[in-house]
């Protein structure tokens, strides 16, 4: 199901539509989480994937994707490595 981007209320203090986290685009502003009260937006990633995060991740940068950079860097991590007699040459 597609996230749903929703009107920004006045008690929201920093407006991160538009801005860009790593591979994060907001596209604007998605809720409140219930159990934590914080803000959540939704985001594109590079992937074209559509997600929605917490705005503390986003600003931190703990959240960089929907997941594909960590598999990308993971993946791009293992190629010229050896494990015994074994290197990898590609993934």
């Amino acid at each position: 199901m597609e996230p749903i981007i929703q009107p920004i209320p006045a008690t929201i203090k920093k407006d991160l539509t538009g801005q860009v986290f790593t591979w994060l685009t907001v596209l604007g502003y998605g809720g409140k989480y219930k159990s934590t009260r914080a803000s959540a937006w939704v985001c594109e990633c590079q992937c074209g994937t559509k997600v929605v995060v917490c705005a503390g991740l986003l600003i931190e940068g703990k959240c960089k994707s929907c997941g594909c950079y960590q598999q990308q860097s993971r993946q791009e991590s293992l190629v010229g490595k050896r494990f015994g007699k074994l290197t990898v040459l590609k993934f």
